[in-house]
């Protein structure tokens, strides 16, 4: 099912009296999704909720909230403000927050694909120099330098998609089923993701196509049901999160 229309249980919701009526309504109906779909402990809710109102009231506290109108030196700014302040969270938790967040939001309809590429890579964020959106053009020749890959093309330039358009993580990327895929519906649902639930999500014209050539075209012949296959030992296994790694960084190098 997919949960563009939660209804929140106010009752046993955080509380945000210091953001003003509609930045609540907003959280309450996150809350809701975390609670109901991504199985997250009240705890753990709550402090991503903060960090989102604290987004949300830098960016609408005076006006409806828009989330097309929000813009990647928005959230890069954000990130900085709160890195330099300390106290609030790790950059990796500040990481997880706004992608879960992004993720949200493009189960709603959506689509954070430009905002993503500023959390892109936390883990070794520094306060002199946060990680910047890529620009249109650097999203091309990103884009292009998978596409011009020696070897498995259509595998990287699929992967990248996935990651940039998406904000799927690479373990996400590595566990895919061609199950997963509901070309009918265009959702991609994810299992056995951290929260233990299924989380179905829009899948992306782009990404769409992409996946299509890459399985018509360059997927190895297989009986195995994982989307991304490697042959191991004689028998053929998805491939890891590792590898999926392996394969961003690269096209980030070229």
């Amino acid at each position: 099912m997919k949960p563009t229309c939660l209804h929140p249980a106010k009752s046993n919701a955080p509380s945000f009296a210091s953001f003003p009526a509609h930045i609540t309504d907003e959280l309450h109906r996150y809350d809701a999704y975390l609670r109901d779909v991504r199985g997250l402990a009240a705890e753990t809710r709550k402090n991503r909720l903060r960090v989102v109102g604290l987004l949300l009231r830098d960016r609408f506290e005076r006006c409806a909230i828009d989330f097309r109108k929000v813009r990647p030196d928005d959230v890069r700014q954000f990130l900085s403000a709160q890195l330099r302040a300390g106290g609030l969270a790790s950059a990796s938790h500040l990481a997880a927050t706004l992608r879960s967040y992004l993720r949200y939001r493009t189960v709603c309809g959506d689509q954070p694909g430009k905002l993503s590429t500023v959390i892109l890579n936390p883990v070794h964020w520094k306060l002199a120099s946060l990680p910047r959106a890529l620009k249109p053009e650097e999203v091309i020749r990103l884009l292009d330098a998978v596409a011009g890959a020696r070897r498995w093309p259509k595998r990287s330039h699929v992967i990248v998609r996935l990651a940039l358009d998406m904000g799927l993580r690479s373990s996400e990327i590595a566990h895919l089923m061609i199950r997963d895929i509901d070309w009918r519906a265009g959702t991609v649902t994810l299992r056995g993701t951290k929260s233990l639930r299924q989380d179905v999500m829009p899948l992306p014209m782009a990404c769409g196509q992409a996946l299509a050539d890459y399985l018509q075209h360059e997927r190895p012949a297989t009986s195995h049901p994982a989307v991304f296959v490697r042959r191991v030992a004689g028998r053929d296994q998805p491939v890891t999160s590792t590898a999926i790694q392996k394969v961003i960084k690269r096209a980030c190098r070229s």
